[in-house]
């Protein structure tokens, strides 16, 4: 579900943020009366980017989990909502709550004085220029760590899957360890293009 969702999200930021980024490219510049439009434009991709990154590592961890621990975290029903329907959903929301939250109910500032017109998705919106805490959770919290986190979960589920593989496994579970591997390797490329 992880990787459907990886590419239903990727898909929608393609299919909104370019169509607005080539227009702003062709044009130069809006003018003041798009407002609405740049607000949405920083909310859209703002929401869009982050959630793919959470759910590729959401994807890195469920992987672990299915290889290496599927009975004790995924075996009854109740185990299965829990650790692999109910975190994306949770995911999403945090998501939407984080930035409307930061884009659309900030009190502090306001973003009609922080955007230029003339700069790609008009700028930032006012909580990057002025709320040094909200910036900082947005920026290491939600882009650095995780690209950091899915490399590192990648990188362990590899190493995991390679040690398995030179111990010495019984005839019965060769089919088990093909299905791994092969969770495995469409984990490594798919983490390898997002972090390209």
């Amino acid at each position: 579900h992880a990787v459907l969702l990886i590419l239903i999200v990727n898909f929608l930021l393609i299919t909104t943020d370019l169509p607005i980024t080539i227009h702003f490219l062709r044009l130069g510049s809006f003018n003041e009366n798009h407002f609405y439009l740049c607000l949405w434009w920083n909310f859209f991709s703002s929401v869009l980017s982050t959630l793919s990154g959470f759910y590729m590592l959401w994807a890195s961890i469920e992987r672990y989990m299915l290889i290496f621990y599927y009975h004790r975290f995924l075996g009854t029903p109740m185990k299965r909502c829990f650790f692999h329907y109910l975190p994306m959903p949770v995911l999403l929301i945090y998501t939407l709550v984080f930035y409307s939250a930061v884009i659309f109910f900030q009190t502090h500032c306001s973003n009609y004085e922080h955007f230029s017109y003339d700069a790609l998705f008009c700028g930032k919106p006012c909580y990057v220029h002025d709320r040094i805490l909200l910036s900082s959770i947005d920026f290491f919290g939600h882009k650095i760590l995780s690209a950091i986190l899915i490399f590192f979960c990648s990188l362990l589920l590899l190493m995991l899957i390679v040690g398995r593989k030179r111990q010495r496994h019984h005839r019965r579970s060769w089919i088990r360890r093909r299905q791994h591997r092969k969770m495995a390797s469409q984990l490594l490329s798919i983490s390898l293009l997002y972090l390209i």
